[in-house]
């Protein structure tokens, strides 16, 4: 068979339904009136031209790509939400600054500890660097699922003001405690984009999809987070490594102020307007008073 004739062939019989028999299990492609297969040199020579195997039989590899895409297109449709840019972003400067520029310099200069108060990019830069891969990775999950439906429903910008207002509330309430210790990790921006779920659910109760599972999912993982410091504490003396306690519950409270100042109320849903103001305002004089009380400490 010539080459012109087993492209023409296969061409033909990718326009082809398979014939059926429902006695047997297998499928086989006619040709004209007969029925026939390819050899096992026809099919290593349809596959090295660009065609692949499938359970129809052969199609263009093209052709395949493009049905794959269409899968996925589909199971994005079904999604509600988008992609977390934002957080995105943030996580692979994460993975940057622990990959290839982990160096005892980089953590001396960007770590924060209450040793080193007057330097105020420190309040931020402590949450660029992890102790060690598995407190990178599983950081970058939390953070990535966490933020999933909050960038799509309340934008990427207001999402990412809540998750660095948790990281300042956990180096400012961490500056209280004057042991010296470097701290580093994301954890208190994780703790408030997770507790500012429950602002979210409150202000858009009427239209939020999913709301009673993200009450449960708040609930089971921080659990699930308090179970695990409390027998670290208990069983390891919090040592090796230490967990910054205050910070997370300086992170979880914030996060919740600060999902009332950021997140909007849906226009769609009317009710408790008036309630919703009122959040905002004491959100807005808890979280400043905060941030002034721990600067006034400093000071004097």
């Amino acid at each position: 068979m010539t080459d012109k004739s087993l492209i023409d062939r296969l061409n033909w019989m990718i326009k082809v339904t398979p014939q059926e028999n429902e006695k047997k299990t297998q499928r086989s492609w006619g040709w004209g009136s007969e029925r026939k297969s390819l050899t096992t040199e026809e099919k290593l020579y349809a596959i090295s031209n660009g065609f692949v195997v499938n359970e129809d039989g052969f199609m263009p590899r093209e052709r395949e790509r493009k049905k794959w895409k269409e899968i996925i297109r589909k199971c994005l449709k079904k999604c509600p939400w988008g992609v977390p840019w934002m957080m995105i972003v943030f996580s692979v400067v994460q993975l940057f600054f622990n990959t290839f520029n982990s160096t005892d310099r980089t953590y001396q200069l960007l770590a924060f500890s209450s040793n080193h108060k007057s330097e105020i990019w420190r309040f931020f830069t402590y949450s660029l660097l992890h102790a060690g891969t598995a407190h990178l990775i599983i950081n970058i999950i939390l953070q990535l699922v966490i933020s999933l439906p909050l960038e799509t429903e309340t934008g990427h910008f207001r999402t990412f003001f809540v998750y660095f207002g948790g990281v300042l509330s956990g180096s400012l309430a961490a500056s209280l405690n004057n042991d010296g210790m470097m701290m580093v990790g994301a954890s208190s921006g994780i703790y408030s984009l997770l507790m500012s779920h429950l602002a979210h659910v409150y202000l858009n109760f009427q239209t939020i999809s999913y709301r009673c599972y993200r009450i449960v999912f708040v609930v089971v993982l921080t659990l699930s987070d308090v179970i695990h410091s409390l027998s670290h504490c208990l069983l390891n003396n919090n040592e090796e490594p230490k967990i910054h306690i205050v910070a997370h519950i300086s992170g979880a409270i914030c996060g919740i102020l600060l999902g009332f100042i950021f997140y909007k109320k849906s226009k769609t849903d009317n009710d408790d307007a008036k309630g919703a103001e009122y959040f905002k305002l004491i959100s807005i004089a808890c979280y400043l008073t905060f941030v002034c009380f721990v600067i006034i400490v400093h000071v004097t």
